[in-house]
């Protein structure tokens, strides 16, 4: 298979540093039967050196990856190239080794402000941002454009920050569950031009499996993890955009939701405010045991937020359906999940710092960055910002939610001018919920699962030695017949399953 290449331009002795998102980062490429190590910058350099890849090179650690769904920026696809770590000063030594020195990141930022201070700074770094992103001239800028916080901020801060003319935004959107209404108003809010607009529908849409397969490998050079939306991207491009604004990465920092604050009152002995910030006496109560406990017994705290191995093997179907060849080549490679999301009982800082470091989020900048580019637009992710991260991290824990269930009060003030009201006012991210949303998605699943039963005829026949495909289909088959009877999230399992076969099955026939 020949790899999206760029012509090398390789690293010599001296020291190098690597960020924390993987956005400059760094890879040692070993020479065709030598030992000998190649430095370079990005993907498309190390394919240069590796040259053209077949099934052998292939890294089991990353195929363990993409079947369990746990992203990985340490493996690498393929064996003889050796990704090195992010937030690290990497020293290329003379005789062609290197060594490692990692960094703690987020360390600079702003110092700890009163509130009303940090909520104008907040903004400074944040218009700065959006202001450094576009370069002088530009006059069609892209933006993802969601139903919350995060999106429109970015949308409110090129109009009324940067004092951009609305005719000059392009927004995507996805009507998601419940948000198209929301979508709407808040397009009329910042008074976008609806002809630059473009609302995408959940509908089922008849895939060419073979095609956008083919067509991610030619962009990647790999399966790729999380990938992003290619026809988004293609939409923009469409529209002349050559900049793309993304709110991702808010949830884990600025518009964190504030439920960790619980554990720093608890931590900090401030009990009285502790159950008046919860106002549910109850609640208050099995929180502190909980959140007590967590502070005593860190295993048990990472044990109760992780998604462990035993639970992948009961409950991953590419992980029971392994043959005994395939378990020999992947089982090794398997690895717990700490899920940085879901963990309530950090302290707030710890929380943040935990989510913007996982490493899900650097997979999805990455390849996001990595797919806008083939198409000649630079994407930004403004609320990742380090000097932004650094600033969070310094303040007082108790500035992100004045109520349990009242959190993102710091984004919410910083950026209220650039906001509608009623993401303002209310915190939460729920949605009206369409009554006939189950049956709906049943009946797309339905017809998705027929697709993917018809395309694995075409599977490649060399992944029959680590699955057992037969039993796979049979699965999906019997999924498809019962598809009213059977659990929404069950059944997504199986979707999923098939997708990611269909992923190795591509690369494999590529490969050959």
């Amino acid at each position: 298979m020949k790899l999206p290449t760029n012509d090398p331009k390789l690293l010599t002795e001296g020291l190098y540093k690597t960020d924390i998102f993987n956005l400059n980062p760094m890879f040692a490429v070993q020479l065709q039967n030598k030992q000998q190590l190649s430095y370079v910058r990005s993907w498309e350099e190390a394919f240069a050196i590796h040259g053209e890849a077949y099934i052998s090179d292939i890294n089991p650690a990353y195929v363990a990856s993409l079947i369990t769904n746990v992203q990985t920026n340490t493996s690498s696809p393929y064996k003889r190239i050796k990704r090195l770590p992010r937030a690290n000063f990497i020293k290329i030594l003379r005789n062609g080794d290197f060594k490692a020195y990692p960094y703690e990141p987020f360390g600079g930022g702003v110092s700890s402000q009163k509130e009303r201070e940090l909520h104008n700074i907040i903004d400074y770094i944040f218009q700065n941002k959006l202001k450094n992103a576009i370069p002088q001239g530009e006059n069609r800028i892209g933006c993802e454009l969601s139903s919350g916080l995060d999106s429109n901020a970015i949308v409110g801060g090129l109009i009324k920050g940067l004092d951009i003319d609305p005719r000059n935004i392009f927004t995507w959107s996805h009507d998601g569950n419940g948000e198209e209404s929301y979508i709407k108003e808040f397009q009329t809010f910042h008074k976008l031009n609806t002809e630059n607009t473009h609302i995408n529908k959940t509908e089922y849409k008849k895939e060419n499996f073979q095609e956008s397969l083919k067509e991610n490998l030619f962009i990647f050079g790999m399966p790729h993890q999380l990938g992003g939306n290619t026809e988004c991207i293609k939409f923009f491009k469409k529209c002349s955009c050559k900049i793309l604004f993304s709110g991702f990465g808010g949830d884990q920092a600025i518009s964190h939701n504030g439920h960790n604050l619980a554990t720093d009152l608890i931590k900090n002995f401030e009990f009285i405010e502790f159950f008046q910030w919860m106002d549910n006496p109850l609640k208050a109560l099995k929180t502190m045991l909980g959140r007590t406990y967590g502070l005593i017994n860190n295993d048990w705290q990472e044990s109760k937020f992780s998604k462990k191995v035993s639970h992948m093997k009961k409950n991953n179907l590419l992980i029971s359906l392994l043959t005994e060849k395939g378990k020999d080549w992947l089982i090794p490679h398997l690895s717990k999940e700490f899920i940085a999301e879901i963990d309530t009982y950090s302290t707030l800082h710890n929380s943040i710092r935990q989510r913007c470091m996982s490493q899900w989020v650097s997979v999805r900048l990455e390849e996001e960055v990595r797919l806008a580019a083939k198409y000649g637009i630079r994407k930004y992710f403004p609320l990742l910002d380090e000097t932004l991260l650094g600033t969070l991290l310094n303040q007082d824990p108790k500035y992100f939610a004045e109520k349990y269930l009242q959190g993102r009060l710091i984004h919410r003030k910083s950026f209220a001018k650039y906001l509608p009201e009623k993401l303002r006012l209310d915190p939460s991210k729920y949605r009206d919920i369409n009554n006939q949303w189950t049956a709906f998605e049943r009946e797309k699943q339905a017809k998705v699962l027929n697709d993917l039963i018809e395309f694995s005829q075409q599977w490649n026949q060399h992944l029959s030695k680590f699955w057992q495909l037969d039993e796979l289909k049979k699965y999906a088959i019997n999924t498809q017949i019962n598809i009213k009877k059977i659990n929404i999230h069950e059944s997504s399992k199986v979707i999923k399953a098939m997708r990611t076969v269909n992923k190795l099955s591509c690369w494999f026939s590529e490969l050959e």
